[in-house]
């Protein structure tokens, strides 16, 4: 069954009413929310075994929150080889992006992405490159596939502080010398942005999405939730208006300051 929460001209809000049912401050909230864990950032995480995932429950904190994501379905490996026309029937007029993903840390298995493949050939390649006896630990997720104009991770901090870190498919990597593409970062005593390029239309882009995370209150007394995102930010064509979609959120000891 396909899946997706649609972009929004309203911002995504915190829920007040899970605030308002705890007895304390939002701080006490958020610290409880979180662990404390200054020793890793983004690209830290990002290899970390730590950052396992578990596509459906990915999703379902994504839609928890309330934020946008692409048209997707998740199954196991053996449902989805039983009926791949079944499933790719729901993405029909699309782009399809799978990936096939081992859902264990015990053993090195390979990891399958593919990009509008012919749905005869699906069958045979994913057989010719995940071992039978393996296929019970591999889960397959099918999304729209977007292409971006940027890719981009944030990281909300306890503190409020905020990381954004993205990168455009022209970059030779993610990374130019250590340092990202483009960088937005947020002061907590401050609550000022400072951006490492100069581009106005851009940078207006990229504050957009930072506000596209979950929060309460506006201006100064904005607080977002804490945790580390995962998303694109897209055109569907040229003629419309760059959207954001949502690929991960996390919490707990390492995503967050």
């Amino acid at each position: 069954m396909i899946n997706y929460l649609e972009p929004k001209n309203n911002t995504p809000r915190l829920s007040l009413e899970k605030f308002d049912a705890h007895k304390g401050h939002m701080q006490d909230w958020i610290r409880e929310m979180i662990q404390h864990d200054k020793s890793k950032g983004i690209e830290s995480i990002q290899r970390s075994n730590d950052f396992f995932m578990d596509r459906k429950e990915t999703y379902a904190r994504l839609e928890g929150l309330g934020l946008p994501t692409v048209p997707h379905a998740c199954t196991s490996l053996t449902d989805f080889l039983k009926r791949p026309k079944q499933y790719l029937a729901d993405f029909k007029g699309l782009q399809v992006r799978l990936v096939v993903e081992p859902n264990t840390r015990k053993e090195e298995l390979p990891t399958v992405r593919l990009t509008n493949p012919q749905k005869e050939q699906i069958g045979v390649k994913l057989r010719e490159t995940i071992p039978n006896e393996a296929r019970a630990h591999y889960s397959v997720l099918i999304k729209e596939f977007i292409p971006f104009a940027y890719q981009a991770t944030i990281m909300v901090n306890k503190d409020q502080s905020i990381d954004l870190e993205a990168t455009s498919p022209t970059s030779k990597s993610i990374q130019l010398n250590g340092e990202p593409e483009y960088q937005v970062r947020r002061d907590p005593m401050l609550f000022t942005y400072r951006y490492n390029f100069e581009d106005p239309a851009l940078r207006q882009l990229l504050y957009r999405t930072i506000l596209k995370v979950p929060h309460v209150g506006s201006g100064r007394e904005r607080i977002f939730t804490p945790g580390y995102y995962e998303l694109i930010i897209a055109k569907r064509s040229e003629d419309t208006p760059f959207q954001v979609f949502f690929d991960d959120y996390r919490t707990g000891k390492g995503f967050s300051r």
